[in-house]
């Protein structure tokens, strides 16, 4: 009888992946990949546009793996436990979560750049979030473009 929540569980782990936080190695990838891109051919994309692609279950989204630029308000910021961060921001009641490294640890709070209420211009690589989050996908390797 044990057997059966465990292997549900454990189902839904594997289902869920590494849900909206990403891993460190992607993270790691995806800032070289952000840091290496062109930025002449980043393409600005609305957070809406991006959260309607990626709930489209019949087709996947085009920005799958893809660097882009959004903009828009932070309403909150928060520490993973594998020593990430993700900022959550705001544009026209869509939210998007961004992933960055450690090295954004010095620029988050009250009177640094990256604090609630802050418009923020950012640049990175487009992952689906997984099945169970309530955000459908997450920009990781992110960079702060303006602030």
């Amino acid at each position: 009888m044990r057997f059966l929540p465990c292997t549900t569980l454990c189902a839904l782990m594997f289902i869920t992946g590494c849900g909206a936080t990403g891993n460190v190695n992607q993270t790691a990838t995806a800032i070289q990949v952000v840091q290496q891109a062109d930025r002449s051919k980043i393409e600005l994309v609305s957070i809406s546009i991006l959260n309607d692609s990626f709930l489209d279950r019949e087709n996947p989204s085009p920005f799958t793996g893809e660097v882009v630029q959004i903009s828009g308000e932070v309403v909150a910021f928060a520490l993973t436990v594998d020593d990430q961060y993700t900022v959550t921001i705001r544009e026209n009641n869509s939210d998007a979560i961004c992933i960055f490294d450690a090295s954004l640890s010095n620029q988050l709070g009250d009177g640094r750049p990256v604090r609630n209420g802050v418009i923020l211009t950012l640049q990175g690589q487009c992952y689906s979030s997984g099945l169970f989050s309530a955000i459908p996908f997450t920009l990781d390797g992110c960079r702060i473009v303006t602030e």
